[in-house]
């Protein structure tokens, strides 16, 4: 046969010493045992993988790094009116991350992404609700305060 047909693919001839697991991507075609060393002819499969990609769970865990980083950078006391900003973009990526972990626990593999963006958008969705309302209740103290304070200085 001049050219393979489109379900064959290439065949790729490999030394390894496990006889009894293939290389990831291959399927075993033939095996003559030499002493320890094992000498297979694989054909090569692309479908074949044996990592899986679990693209929900990696966005959640990307999308947690940036939900912390925005929220760490939001409560930095030393840099003025970044929660006005930082804020909702946490809360956006949170929800992002919360999201895509519920999803990536429903495909195989990469358990651990969907749980650490699920946990980790949770936590900060959480603390600025908890910031906000605690910015809320203490704003008019905040003011009268500063109204005080402007008095006490100007007569």
């Amino acid at each position: 046969m001049l050219f393979p047909a489109k379900h064959e693919y290439p065949l790729v001839v490999i030394f390894h010493f496990d006889r009894k697991r293939p290389p990831c991507g291959c399927a075993p075609r033939d095996l003559q045992a030499h002493g320890g060393l094992a000498l297979q002819e694989f054909l090569y499969n692309p479908h074949m993988n044996s990592t899986v990609s679990n693209r929900p769970a990696r966005l959640s865990l990307v999308s947690a790094i940036f939900t912390l980083f925005f929220f760490g950078v939001g409560f930095m006391p030393f840099l003025p009116l970044t929660a006005l900003v930082c804020y909702p973009a946490a809360l956006a990526s949170a929800i992002v991350s919360l999201v895509s972990g519920l999803r990536g626990l429903r495909r195989p593999g990469g358990h651990w992404m969907a749980w650490t963006g699920i946990s980790s958008g949770l936590l900060v969705i959480l603390a600025v609700i908890f910031f906000s309302i605690l910015t809320a209740l203490f704003l008019p103290l905040l003011a009268q305060g500063m109204g005080e304070f402007w008095k006490a200085i100007r007569p």
